[in-house]
């Protein structure tokens, strides 16, 4: 962990000779220049190490001398956590809503006592980044990013695995971080294709185009360490005619990790979380859409998760032209993402 401090301090805050140490879940900081506020400093430790405090050794940092006469001008300085500008290299999105049946990310699963298609494998490729940063003040930033998933299901049959249907995601997010407080504006483009097999193998359906753009506002809050309550409204602004959508839906829920029974491994930490994400959407009369996830998660504090979970769901099915049928089923996910 120490090397990947020394790593990205070296990054951030080129020519300052800023020195620290790890002890357990403290990072001690042990000089830095003078004309560096602390705070920024903090702010920074904690964006990259999060789970872990910052400890300033305030007896040396009177004796840092030889960095008294630095100035912010000197060539080759870089601002104070100053990652304004394009490509910023600490992604920061909203938080992920844990059981969502559409999780962006890489994922392979197995679902059971589907009512509408007994058993099937569900599978995503997806991910997401940043694209421009503005540092609005010590703790806030705007982030302007991209995000695409693809969302599949295949028949689970020995004899074939025929594709279902298969739906297409591409979002364009602006997000705000202040702290414990985020918030989401997204525009997105949603469509979804029936797999040519199954067509050829399920008699008498239609095919439509569920194709249709959208706009998304979430916001979430932390009010304890490591719990999150999320409130959102989709407004759905174009549908195809073969396929029209009623335009409303909300959807409330909550993030919860259980800090005290998490284990480090080799700078790895794994810890059991449950979830909760509920719908309520005008195009199926304002019925509840629930879904409830228990899982365990790996990360190292910064970057991609590896989740696996089990999620059960009850309400309707959120695989393109089946969404308006009602669904209920339990199914295992193994997934990597933010």
């Amino acid at each position: 962990m120490k090397g990947y401090i020394d790593s990205k301090l070296q990054d951030r805050f080129a020519s300052s000779q800023i020195a620290v140490d790890v002890n357990d879940k403290t990072i001690i900081v042990y000089s830095w220049p003078v004309d560096l506020p602390s705070n920024e400093l903090e702010k920074f430790l904690e964006s990259i190490c999060s789970g872990y405090q910052v400890q300033f050794n305030g007896l040396h940092q009177e004796e840092n001398t030889p960095y008294q006469n630095v100035q912010v001008e000197d060539a080759g300085r870089i601002e104070p956590f100053e990652e304004g500008g394009f490509l910023p290299e600490l992604n920061a999105f909203f938080p992920t809503m844990l059981a969502d049946t559409r999780i962006l990310g890489y994922s392979a699963g197995y679902r059971s006592y589907d009512k509408i298609f007994k058993s099937t494998l569900p599978v995503s490729i997806g991910d997401q980044f940043s694209l421009y940063q503005i540092k609005l003040n010590s703790t806030a930033r705007l982030y302007f990013g991209i995000e695409a998933c693809v969302w599949a299901i295949f028949e689970a049959k020995t004899k074939s695995l025929s594709l279902i249907n298969a739906d297409y995601y591409i979002g364009l997010p602006l997000t705000y971080v202040n702290d414990k407080f985020s918030a989401r504006l997204r525009l997105f483009h949603e469509s979804s294709h029936l797999g040519d097999e199954f067509l050829l193998e399920t008699q008498g359906i239609k095919r439509v185009n569920p194709s249709m753009e959208g706009l998304d506002i979430s916001v979430g809050y932390e009010p304890i360490d490591k719990g999150l309550i999320f409130f959102g409204y989709r407004r759905i602004l174009r549908s195809d005619e073969s396929f029209k959508v009623k335009p409303n839906s909300i959807y409330y829920g909550f993030n919860y990790f259980l800090n005290f029974a998490k284990i480090q491994t080799f700078n790895v930490v794994g810890t059991p979380y449950i979830a909760a994400y509920i719908a309520n959407n005008e195009n199926n009369h304002w019925n509840f859409d629930s879904s409830v996830a228990v899982g365990y998660q790996w990360d190292k504090n910064y970057g991609r998760k590896l989740r696996i979970y089990v999620l059960g769901h009850h309400g309707y099915s959120t695989d393109g032209q089946f969404s308006r049928k009602r669904s209920k089923y339990v199914s295992l996910h193994l997934l990597y993402g933010y």
